[in-house]
């Protein structure tokens, strides 16, 4: 049975256009004649090289996904593949532009650390998937909303902060998939999550004892915290926004959790 087959047919519709609406940038077609017309400051260039790392092991998370009931949903894996397409051109754009700096970035999806990484993921989430059938679906739909806005929000405080013109043009076209993205991830949370009771207790307990900031596990805390505390000043509003966003979850209100990872990373610098 599929999980998304009792939607309404204007839901398919809007869901039909979204996936007709993904396909990976290219990378060929950004100005790299202006990659070195300004010099980026030491924290952007960490933040990217983050970013970098991250979005090249997006292939991890997808491949763990599609471990799970949600694959055998024709919608959402079809989303799966689009998105993983997506999402590896946004490591090659950022890989590149700090190439043209003078820094490099190991691409680490073949490494042993990356490989256990995805055996860990498969047998953790093959076995909470038997447990708990649908309701996981709906875990991994909420934890991919609150990662998608998080990055999102993030890539839009870099664009706001930068002024290199090459950098602006390569985040204002991420930017645009990363809203589709977070789009997809909240729908389907937010339908998963109003069907079930059970779904709405299991994703606050998950989310609230183990979500961690986008990129943990593929990257050490330190940097994590390192790009939370560069994108994330004191006084900034961002990380409430994000959460702002998080508490229209269905039973997610009020978990804080950016806020909570924000003053981790400020305290660790203490």
């Amino acid at each position: 049975m599929a999980l998304l087959e009792d939607q309404p047919a204007g839901g398919a519709r809007q869901e039909a256009k979204l996936l007709a609406l993904m396909k990976p940038l290219d990378v060929e077609a950004f100005a790299w004649q202006h990659a070195n017309d300004i010099t980026l400051d030491p924290d952007t260039v960490a933040t990217l090289s983050y970013m970098a790392r991250v979005e090249l092991a997006t292939e991890v998370y997808q491949r763990t996904l599609c471990t799970t009931r949600a694959a055998h949903d024709p919608y959402v894996s079809a989303f799966l593949g689009a998105w993983l397409h997506e999402e590896l051109p946004h490591g090659e754009l950022f890989t590149r532009l700090l190439a043209h700096q003078g820094h490099a970035v190991q691409d680490e999806r073949q490494t042993w650390g990356m490989r256990l990484t995805l055996l860990r993921g498969r047998v953790l989430n093959t076995a909470m998937a038997r447990i708990f059938r649908q309701h996981f679906f709906a875990v991994h739909m909420a934890w991919g909303a609150v990662n998608e806005q998080s990055t999102l929000q993030g890539y839009l405080e870099l664009e706001r902060r930068t002024d290199h013109p090459l950098l602006r043009d390569v985040l204002a076209a991420i930017i645009k998939q990363e809203r589709r993205h977070y789009a997809f991830y909240s729908t389907m949370a937010k339908r998963q999550l109003d069907a079930s009771a059970f779904s709405r207790r299991l994703t606050r307990f998950a989310l609230a004892r183990f979500w961690t900031p986008v990129g943990v596990g593929v990257r050490p805390r330190h940097e994590a915290e390192a790009v939370i505390r560069h994108l994330f000043p004191h006084g900034s509003t961002t990380a409430a926004d994000i959460d702002r966003r998080v508490d229209d979850l269905p039973g997610c209100d009020g978990l804080g959790l950016l806020d909570k990872a924000a003053r981790r990373a400020w305290a660790a610098a203490a």
